[in-house]
């Protein structure tokens, strides 16, 4: 296990302010690290260890806490249009950097105590920080396994933070190589495993090179064909026999394992994205509502 104070701080014109809350963070759960009992929520590895330098070390570390910043913005703001990352956007879901081991990469997140005064509104409950929520959707949305396309293909369908996080840890991933996420959080869902490699970087940033969103609404009828609970998607097959899959809210996941396998009335939002020359994406899908489409069988 090393320190790295330089690489780990967030590169660039950082605020002095943001700077000390990194270093008091990092002191107060350093007695934690080195618990032999104590597992690092947040663990990042790099494909080889000749890609775990400081450079990669540096951009990685700055790229995750942009994109944790940028969607936590958009969980606080969720109609803002841009999600441009700001100090303040940091200060308000810092992660922890705890330092590296072998090619791997450690972080915790802050607790009530060491947030600012001012800053303890921006939790989400008394436990649950807005770090934590923002971390646990970005690792959510990135691809299971190397093999997982559709995580990246359904990325126009999912909401202007995430894709902005997206893309900006693709464009690290350019620096250094593909990586491994871990996310440990027992109290809620406990382990989610992800990867992003330079290939399904590629990918992230051909599907979102779109610059404008072609929106509307459609309703079909079709089979609840499968869900896969823990990445947040859905799938519907068409009396003609195609599937339609996209990203689906929390809310809507009790009733979707409830109707698996059955027929169904979705309401669903279509999304084409449009590059400047005119060229369209394939059509995306993301649900909006879901009914019964047969009665229910008496008690």
């Amino acid at each position: 296990m090393r320190d790295l104070p330089g690489a780990l701080m967030p590169s660039g014109d950082h605020d002095p302010r943001l700077a000390s809350m990194y270093r008091n963070s990092a002191r107060a759960f350093a007695s934690k690290f080195f618990d032999e009992h104590y597992v690092p929520p947040l663990r990042v590895e790099f494909g080889t260890i000749e890609n775990a330098d400081a450079l990669s070390f540096g951009a990685l570390t700055t790229a995750l806490q942009i994109s944790t910043a940028i969607i936590a913005k958009g969980l606080v703001f969720p109609a803002a249009e841009s999600f441009r990352r700001t100090t303040q956007d940091v200060e308000r879901a810092p992660l922890v950097p705890l330092g590296s081991f072998g090619n791997a990469l450690m972080f915790a997140f802050p607790t009530p105590k060491l947030i600012e005064p001012g800053q303890a509104s921006w939790n989400v409950d008394i436990d649950y920080t807005l770090t934590e929520a923002a971390v646990k959707e970005l690792v959510t949305v990135l691809p299971k396994h190397l093999d997982d396309l559709a995580s990246i293909d359904v990325l126009p369908a999912q909401a202007k933070a995430v894709r902005s996080a997206m893309k900006t840890l693709a464009d690290a991933i350019k620096i250094t190589g593909g990586i491994k996420v871990t996310l440990d959080l027992p109290r809620f869902d406990g382990h989610v495993e992800s990867v992003l490699s330079s290939d399904q970087a590629k990918r992230v940033g051909s599907v979102l090179a779109g610059t404008r969103d072609r929106i509307s609404e459609e309703t079909v009828q079709a089979t609840l064909d499968g869900v896969r609970t823990q990445r947040r998607l859905f799938y519907l097959v068409k009396d003609d026999g195609a599937e339609v899959h996209g990203p689906v809210g929390p809310e809507l996941l009790p009733k979707i394992r409830e109707y698996l396998g059955r027929r169904v009335t979705a309401r669903l939002q279509r999304i084409v994205v449009e590059d400047d020359s005119g060229h369209q994406s394939r059509a995306v899908y993301r649900l909006l509502s879901l009914s019964l489409d047969e009665p229910l069988a008496p008690l």
